[in-house]
């Protein structure tokens, strides 16, 4: 995105646990699951194959766009997606 350039910003803040810092840098790549995935409390709860985040970051990618995520251990997280309008 160039600057000055008019963006479409989405973003999602949830209130969870927050995702541990390290794996921050890397919860875009595909079949990331970061580590509170080996720690899930409830047995029956669906895992996920880690592609989700993978394919937000290809959508916003292919838009000219860029996916982001903002987090702290215990504070939640936010997630966004920036696009050239």
């Amino acid at each position: 995105m160039e600057e000055g350039e008019h963006v479409l910003c989405f973003w999602i803040h949830d209130s969870g646990p927050g995702i541990a810092a390290a794996d921050v840098s890397c919860i875009f790549e595909r079949f990331e699951r970061g580590v509170g995935h080996r720690s899930r409390s409830n047995p029956y709860e669906q895992a996920g194959a880690g592609l989700g985040l993978a394919i937000v970051r290809t959508i916003a990618h292919t838009h000219y766009g860029a996916a982001w995520v903002s987090s702290a251990e215990g504070e939640g997280a936010r997630f966004g997606i920036d696009v050239p309008a």
